[in-house]
This record gives C-alpha cells, sequence and structure tokens, in this order.
C-alpha cells in the first residue's frame, strides 16, 4: 500500500461534437481513488458515468485536466502506450462479457498475455490458475456458447485478472444476469476486494452498489459523492 492515490482526476472535461451541437460529458470532474479501494459509479442515463469509466480506462481522452494512474500522467500518451498501460495496469469487466466466441474459456483468458514476454506454457498455466479462482477450471476447454451467463462472466473476471492488473474497471458486471447470479458474481468480486484489488464499478443497480467500500454519484457530468 502507498500512501498516493491508485487514480486521481484533477478538475477533468470532456464534450463531445462541435459548437452547434456540443455536449458537455464530463464538467470538472475531480476524483481520488486509493488504493484496494472498492467504489461503485452511479448515476441516472446521461449523467457521464460511462464517459468517466471510458477516461479512467485510458479508452477515451479529454478535454482539459490531469489523470493520474499509479501516480503517472496518462496524458498524450500514443495509441501504443495507452494500449501498453491498460495491459499493465487495468483488467476490465463488461455487461455483455465481450469474450470471443470461438475460443474455449482457457484461450479467452490466457488472450490478454499474448502481448506480454511470457511463453505459451506460462500463459496457460497462469490462465487454468485463474480459471480455478473463479471455479470454473473444469469448463476450461468450453466456449461461451457452452457456458451459462455467470459462468461467461467469470471467465471474463478470470481474464481481467490474468495479467495481475492495479485496478479492475467493471461496466455493469451484473446487468445481463438473474439475481442469484448477479449475486455470486458480487459476491467473487467482494473476494478479490478481501485480497487488496483495487474495483471501480459502474451500476444502475443500488443493491450492487451498497455493497461497495464507497458510492460515487455522478449527476450532469459532475460527481456528488
Amino acid at each position: 500500500m502507498t500512501d498516493s492515490p491508485i487514480i486521481e482526476l484533477r478538475d477533468i472535461h470532456k464534450t463531445y461534437g462541435g459548437a452547434e451541437n456540443c455536449v458537455r460529458a464530463l464538467n470538472g470532474v475531480s476524483l481520488a481513488i486509493e488504493p484496494g479501494e472498492f467504489v461503485a459509479i452511479m448515476g441516472p442515463s446521461g449523467s457521464g458515468k460511462s464517459t468517466l469509466l471510458n477516461i479512467l480506462g485510458i479508452l477515451d481522452g479529454f478535454d482539459s485536466g490531469e489523470y493520474l494512474l499509479a501516480s503517472t500522467s496518462v496524458s498524450g500518451l500514443s495509441e501504443e502506450e495507452a494500449a501498453a498501460t491498460r495491459n499493465r495496469f487495468i483488467g476490465f469487466v463488461f455487461q455483455s462479457f465481450n469474450l470471443l466466441p470461438f475460443l474455449t474459456a482457457l484461450e479467452n483468458v490466457a488472450l490478454p498475455l499474448t502481448y506480454t514476454s511470457l511463453g505459451p506454457k506460462e500463459r496457460d498455466f497462469r490462465a487454468m490458475d485463474m480459471l480455478a479462482y473463479v471455479g470454473l477450471d473444469t469448463r476450461a476447454h468450453h466456449r461461451p456458447s457452452q457456458l451459462s451467463g455467470g459462468q461467461c462472466q467469470r471467465v471474463a473476471i478470470a481474464r481481467a485478472l490474468v495479467t495481475r492488473p492495479r485496478v479492475i474497471f467493471a461496466d455493469e458486471p451484473t446487468g445481463a444476469l438473474d439475481s442469484g447470479t448477479s449475486d455470486e458474481i458480487m459476491t467473487l468480486f467482494l473476494r478479490l476486494h478481501e485480497r487488496g484489488a483495487s474495483i471501480v464499478m459502474v451500476t444502475h443497480a443500488s443493491d450492487v452498489a451498497c455493497r461497495a467500500q464507497r458510492i460515487v454519484l455522478v449527476r450532469d457530468g459532475r460527481v456528488c459523492e
């Protein structure tokens, strides 16, 4: 643990469109997230929370302000540098799983490791270890079409963890699941948090958000904690 936030946003502004149809998505957002913190981001549709998550995940740029990830500014990164930073620091979990249908669970989990210096055996070993952690090692050679929604999300979580990221970003990770499966996935996130993972989760569900350490409300492009 360090004294510095794992994430620090300072007066972030983001607009879309031209002068005549300008949409102000973020309007002076400042936010700090400490190492090992579990934060839920909530807000109505159009509030700016998805834009905020995209900027945090270095998937989108911003007009002005400063973003420090692990005390390092991400401003002005090239596409290649941004991709390398994401692979080194960040794990993503999405509502729609984003698994490749023609790959097995093991191959999907190992995919981010192809951009590292690890050899094939080490990649498969680490991927299998992550599948075991989420309770799916017995489904390693099944394709997504052979898995339930909850199992696909577990594979997606294993894939997010396999690069040993500093922070995990989850975008509505329980949105496509029934209440029972949603509870199982949240229990898995809580286990990750207990192990020291930093987690930032966007969710519409108050029962999901209330299980985080802290809730950040976004309204009209501003943070209202």
